[in-house]
């Protein structure tokens, strides 16, 4: 989970609401209901929060999860890889770049 969703809910949300602060160590212990429906089905699952991340912007799922979830509440077809996330030892070597512009990718 992106450490700005616990930041926005810690000095946004919770103060704003009179509700508790929470630290990344204490968010780890807590299991979270998660209810998902769609496609004429509707279930709540038990989760929790395993790490926290600077880069990535976005709640993460292990993909067998996001594979039954959108097979059972989804109703569009697949729409395929939308994002990648790429780790390169120097992000600033031309050769990078100039994949990028010929794959028509935007980094």
């Amino acid at each position: 989970m992106s450490k700005d969703y616990l930041a926005l809910y810690n000095f946004g949300f919770a103060l704003s609401q009179g509700l508790p602060q929470f630290t990344p160590n204490t968010i780890r212990q807590v299991t979270i209901d998660i209810s998902l429906r769609g496609n004429g089905h509707e279930q709540t699952f038990s989760g929790r929060v395993i790490g926290f991340s600077d880069r990535i912007n976005s709640i993460l799922v292990p993909p067998n999860f996001m594979t039954f979830a959108n097979n059972q509440f989804g109703d569009q077809p697949d729409a395929g890889v939308s994002r990648l996330l790429v780790k390169v030892k120097n992000p600033f070597d031309k050769r990078f770049t100039k994949f990028f512009i010929r794959k028509k990718l935007r980094t």
